[in-house]
């Protein structure tokens, strides 16, 4: 094999280990960190860690796409094209679960906001608060007024976020297609002798 090869070979290897380990490291983060603290303090963090990912699982893609199609027929082996695979995969599915939690956001957000006035709480002044036993014309008039059904205000997209930003069981399925990806490659170096 020529030197051309293992280099490109170790590039799209090394990348896509570093590709896992910021997956694993951004699953860890969202699945012991509150919501409050995703969402304000750590958002730059998880940024950051998104655009890394991003470059890494392209460059191991596209060294493992080199290395397959560039080697002479005898040498493309199948790991190559798993490992070319990794990436692109482990993103479709954090590219779709975004997409379908947006889309559920966005969803939930018209309804609340096409909900009649009819249903949104009446504000009670404090003078209804204040009860005079002494008088008995007052409670008449407390009892047709606990009459009104009591109806809870509808709640925004918002409210409705429970979970992490993105659902960290799509995450946890990302990051293991992206380990599995990294151990075939390096099982599969490790079968070239490529490791002296």
């Amino acid at each position: 094999m020529s030197v051309c090869l293992a280099i490109t070979k170790g590039v799209a290897v090394s990348s896509i280990g570093l590709y896992s380990g910021i997956l694993t490291s951004a699953t860890l983060i969202t699945s012991t960190t509150p919501l409050e603290v995703l969402t304000k303090s750590l958002s730059p963090v998880l940024s950051n860690l998104r655009n890394a990912a991003t470059c890494l699982g392209a460059i191991a893609s596209t060294f493992f796409c080199v290395s397959f199609f560039g080697a002479p027929p005898s040498l493309r082996h199948p790991y190559l094209l798993y490992g070319m695979l990794a990436a692109p995969l482990s993103s479709f599915v954090l590219g779709c679960a975004s997409y379908y939690k947006s889309r559920k956001l966005t969803k939930v957000s018209k309804q609340s906001s096409l909900q009649p006035d009819e249903t949104k709480p009446v504000v009670s002044e404090l003078s209804d608060s204040i009860i005079d036993l002494g008088e008995i014309t007052h409670a008449a008039k407390d009892l047709a007024h606990d009459k009104k059904p009591v109806t809870t205000p509808p709640k925004p997209a918002e409210a409705l976020q429970t979970g992490p930003p993105i659902h960290t069981n799509n995450l946890v399925v990302a990051t293991a297609i992206a380990i599995l990806g990294f151990v075939q490659a390096v099982v599969g170096i490790y079968g070239e002798g490529q490791f002296i």
